[in-house]
């Protein structure tokens, strides 16, 4: 739940509310700004989430037309534009968010978890991560720190 609040431009009055989706968000505009009539602003007072957004209504509207959990879109959005993340989600682009204390190990956790790459035991000692990590992020993939020792990585080919 967002706790937000919304500042009547043309009444100079300020609601405070809370909001879990788009249609509750639209409702509370509509009753802060006399039905529409004035401008507005929004601000977020708590984040539920990890994240950080700018505008609430674009990641409630995302996380709607693309059926997606609202903690994903923020990650998403905390790092691309909504153009880039709607692309993510419209050609379904791989992405996870990985808990680690470092950028290489939260994609040696990916490589390892997913499979990417098949690694003899006798050989697991030799390989360079980061070596491997910056490869893959010239040829594509997204390793991005959100916050809170949490890695959001986006394949984004």
């Amino acid at each position: 739940m967002f706790e937000i609040y919304i500042y009547n431009l043309g009444t100079y009055n300020t609601i405070y509310t809370s909001v879990t989706n788009l249609d509750e968000l639209e409702d509370e505009i509509f009753k802060a700004t006399n039905h529409g009539m004035n401008d507005y602003e929004v601000g977020i007072l708590d984040y539920p989430y990890d994240f950080k957004v700018n505008d609430l209504h674009t990641l409630f509207k995302i996380a709607e037309d693309y059926q997606t959990r609202i903690e994903d879109v923020g990650a998403l959005l905390h790092c691309f534009s909504d153009n880039e993340v709607i692309e993510i989600l419209e050609k379904g682009k791989f992405y996870t968010i990985v808990d680690s204390d470092n950028e290489v190990n939260a994609f040696e956790e990916y490589a390892n978890e997913y499979d990417i790459i098949e690694i003899p035991p006798h050989l697991e000692n030799y390989i360079d991560y980061k070596s491997m990590m910056i490869d893959w992020q010239h040829n594509g993939l997204a390793v991005e720190h959100i916050g809170n020792g949490q890695y959001l990585i986006v394949d984004t080919w």
